[in-house]
């Protein structure tokens, strides 16, 4: 009987310290530094990268590395406060670039493994600071005051959801490519811009369902969800 008191004792106990994820943690973070095994510094990598990590509430992630996307979900660990990753899938495309490609290979690693973190308020907005006390850790902000970011801010896909004649418009840079992918990652197409700030694709034959825009310019990629009526 003490032995069973003792064991409902120490259950009682983990269950007062389990916690759930910190509310601030569900929104999109930009990567400002990070740990690399390999390669230069983030800020020494040229051309620049613009990374980014998105976190809903429901523990779905994505993301940005430096030419690729991916998508997973997490699960949470509430007494060790830990998130793991699952169902991680990312795009293939070749970066070009030696060191972006390197940089993909340790960043995609970071983001859908086991993680500890904290947040902080660093005066200007919060900080979130990821890390795996055996391995790596890298430090993001919520606030990004870089021009790229402004730039691929404003660009548009439309209509949303497409019957056929998708426009896509980027006032402030110009597109270089666009590629489409299903919901498991697989490219389904890619096209050839008209002209330097928009593009018109026709996507008639495409099937119904949900998919996902890489827009490529020459300040950086974004990434759009369509539906395809």
């Amino acid at each position: 009987m003490k032995y069973l008191f003792l064991v409902l004792s120490l259950v009682s106990s983990l269950q007062c310290f389990a916690q759930d994820p910190d509310p601030d943690l569900f929104q999109t973070w930009y990567l400002q530094d990070i740990f690399l095994e390999f390669g230069p510094p983030l800020e020494l990598i040229e051309p620049p990268i613009y990374a980014f990590l998105t976190i809903s509430e429901n523990l779905d992630f994505s993301g940005q590395g430096s030419c690729n996307t991916f998508t997973g979900t997490y699960t949470y660990d509430p007494i060790e406060d830990v998130l793991e990753g699952f169902e991680f899938s990312r795009t293939n495309i070749d970066c070009v670039f030696q060191y972006h490609n390197q940089f993909e290979t340790q960043y995609f690693a970071i983001a859908s493994g086991g993680w500890l973190y904290d947040i902080t308020d660093d005066g200007v907005g919060l900080q979130l600071y990821i890390y795996n006390v055996f391995s790596y850790s890298a430090t993001f902000t919520n606030y990004s005051l870089s021009t790229p970011d402004i730039a691929l801010a404003d660009i548009t896909a439309y209509p949303n959801p497409v019957n056929d004649l998708l426009t896509i418009t980027a006032p402030n840079n110009e597109i270089l490519s666009i590629h489409m992918y299903a919901m498991d990652g697989k490219e389904i197409n890619s096209f050839e811009t008209m002209n330097q700030d928009m593009s018109e694709i026709s996507l008639a034959k495409l099937a119904s369902g949900v998919y996902f825009l890489e827009i490529l310019t020459d300040v950086g990629l974004v990434t759009k969800k369509l539906v395809k009526k």
